[in-house]
């Protein structure tokens, strides 16, 4: 992922905007917030965060709920939502190398 933010940074005019989907994953009932992880890394590239952007996951094929323990009866939700990060590049950033 932070490849391609610093190609991103690399081709993307100045005062240009990004926009980043991902879907939060869960794994075994933990929360993986790759959203701020996302917005991070395209921080430390120089960019400026806007907002983001959550909506249901269209046309979504996994199963709403799983069994992340395999114990018989316990279900976790899957990835429901999916976070649209937009950002801005700087019109002072330094270059990216």
């Amino acid at each position: 992922m932070q490849m391609s933010i610093k190609y991103v940074g690399k081709i993307l005019k100045n005062n240009g905007y990004a926009f980043h989907v991902v879907a939060n994953r869960i794994v075994n009932t933990v929360i993986l917030p790759t959203s701020y992880a996302i917005k991070d890394i395209f921080e430390y590239y120089g960019f400026e965060y806007i907002k983001t952007y959550i909506r249901d996951i269209p046309n979504k094929r996994m199963p709403p709920m799983n069994s992340p323990t395999n114990v018989a009866g316990e279900t976790s939700k899957t990835m429901l939502k999916e976070h649209i990060v937009a950002m801005k590049k700087s019109d002072n950033i330094i270059n990216i190398d």
